[in-house]
């Protein structure tokens, strides 16, 4: 068996076991940080590609003259009605 300091044991079984599980911890703790800036980043990028493509969709619909919309029809009171 390992050498005891003090209340560790060096060489034995469990040596560096609670470094490797802290290590193994911050890692996964790290990936997921970085993936979920990953994400973060490219759901921006994409929302604003679309965001400026709809954009300039509805700047040509409003000014292509033959999209149009008709005026709303207004009540006039001396056509006669269809009752």
């Amino acid at each position: 068996m390992g050498r005891q300091t003090g209340r560790h044991v060096e060489d034995g079984l469990c040596a560096g076991t609670h470094n490797k599980g802290i290590n193994m911890f911050q890692l996964v703790l790290c990936l997921l940080a970085v993936a979920t800036v990953g994400l973060f980043a490219y759901g921006a990028k994409r929302r604003t590609g679309t965001m400026r493509t709809l954009t300039r969709r509805l700047e040509a619909a409003r000014l292509d003259d033959r999209v149009r919309p008709l005026p709303p029809a207004r009540f006039n009171s001396r056509e006669p009605s269809n009752r």
